[in-house]
């Protein structure tokens, strides 16, 4: 379909059709690891669990740590830590 000047419209879905988010995340080096692993989180409603992870890291001042760790990333984690982590799952794959 064009428009103006025969330049192509974008592309729109209805604003009723299903749509997800999906998160992907990597971990190891295909060319020096043993082990590589792709792993994969399909969201219809991401905001759930964006606010809810927001929720935590400001109980537990999360967002105060360097940059390195603004990342959750669970190769830094320590046993002072566990708890939040532990949430952090439990929020990811809960049903609600």
């Amino acid at each position: 379909m064009s428009g103006a000047r025969g330049r192509p419209q974008p592309a729109a879905l209805p604003t009723n059709h299903p749509v997800a988010t999906v998160f992907l995340d990597e971990t190891g080096s295909i060319a020096n690891d043993r082990f590589f692993a792709i792993g994969c989180l399909k969201l219809p409603e991401p905001s759930r669990l964006i606010r809810k992870i927001q929720y935590l890291r400001d109980q537990s001042h999360w967002y105060n740590q360097s940059y390195w760790y603004k990342e959750i990333k669970f190769s830094g984690l320590t046993n002072k830590q566990l708890g939040f982590y532990k949430e952090v799952v439990d929020s990811a794959v809960a049903k609600s």
